[in-house]
């Protein structure tokens, strides 16, 4: 009885700290990837554009702030809007 509410006490201490330690990484990775400082670079991607093209406007604005010498899309060309593709 006296062990078993030992163990349930280890296991659930074991828990919160391994749930705090996955908190802590997840939190690391998510800021690793976000990154809001552009460098210079050879090439620009835009992948599968939006529909306002937010991030085509935001990827020109970068090419002619001089931090890529080309731009690359990604664009849906089975698309029909009015008959129209966009590609």
């Amino acid at each position: 009885m006296i062990l078993n509410r030992i163990f349930t006490g280890v296991r659930f201490r074991l828990f919160v700290f391994l749930v705090l330690i996955a908190t802590i990484w997840f939190w690391g990775a998510a800021r690793y990837l976000v990154i809001n400082s552009p460098a210079r670079s050879e090439l620009i991607v835009v992948l599968a554009n939006d529909d306002n093209e937010v991030r085509f406007w935001k990827a020109f604005h970068l090419l002619q702030n001089g931090y890529g010498k080309r731009l690359v899309m990604d664009e849906n060309i089975d698309i029909r809007i009015f008959g129209v593709t966009r590609g």
